[in-house]
């Protein structure tokens, strides 16, 4: 069995001590806590990856459990779930044996849990202001007992009857969602010429087909130091199976 460093975060002087002498360990396992400093989405970020295809940190508990987005896609849409009142999302290795858990604790406002310190998936949240369970996964009608999601880039089951969830196809979690654009992937106008200033915008969703996506900026999501203008026009959302836009939040 894998040895596991114990994060516990009401004493994390310990815990850091304790890190610092051990061998480095894939899962950390404790209760996140985490501060009000630390909440990424009050409004919409305009942290854009870069254009080459890479991981991106998503959201962070310091020294202690960190998530990541990744360009690449993989499966066919995505899985979301909703953790209710201790309630675990227990994740399985594809032979049966436990990767991790999450589980919602008595007062619903931290989760328990049992990850690897670094955990890669669409977008996982652990701040319950802010939480989010989203998986790149595979149709639920792949399996007739599990759901076929992935963590960490490789493929985990997660038993149907243990969990509430959602399944969306792509092209609907787009058109649900709110982007940002990259430096090297910016609207044009009818001449051809980049809009740079489409590199401050948020925007919504409105159409898709195939690798295009027509989106409209917003104001909803818009903070005070950035003016927004208003536009519209195609975008190649993805290149292959990886991603040329940013998904952001608008809490």
């Amino acid at each position: 069995m894998k040895n596991r460093l114990i994060y516990t975060f009401l004493a994390i002087t310990i815990t850091l001590f304790a890190c610092q002498q051990a061998a480095k360990t894939p899962n950390v396992k404790g209760e996140a806590k985490p501060d009000s400093a630390n909440k990424k989405e009050v409004k919409a970020s305009l942290n854009q990856g870069p254009c080459e295809p890479g991981e991106h940190l998503e959201y962070e508990e310091p020294n202690v459990f960190s998530t990541y987005t990744e360009d690449q896609i993989r499966g066919e849409g995505i899985i979301s779930f909703e953790l209710d009142l201790h309630k675990r999302l227990n994740f399985y290795d594809m032979d049966g044996s436990i990767f991790g858990f999450l589980v919602l604790n008595d007062n619903q406002s931290y989760y328990t849990l049992d990850m690897p310190q670094k955990t890669v998936a669409r977008k996982l949240v652990t701040n319950y202001d802010f939480a989010a369970f989203d998986f790149d996964a595979e149709n639920p009608a792949t399996n007739k007992e599990y759901l076929i999601v992935y963590v960490n880039k490789e493929k985990r089951k997660v038993k149907k009857a243990d969990v509430k969830f959602t399944y969306t196809n792509w092209s609907d979690y787009l058109k649900n969602s709110i982007v940002v654009l990259r430096p090297c992937n910016l609207l044009k106008d009818a001449s051809g010429k980049i809009l740079d200033q489409s590199a401050s915008q948020v925007f919504t969703v409105l159409d898709v087909k195939g690798d295009q996506i027509k989106i409209r900026s917003t104001n909803e999501c818009m903070d005070e130091s950035r003016e927004y203008i208003p536009m519209e026009g195609w975008i190649q959302w993805k290149s292959s199976k990886f991603l040329k836009i940013d998904f952001t939040g608008c809490e």
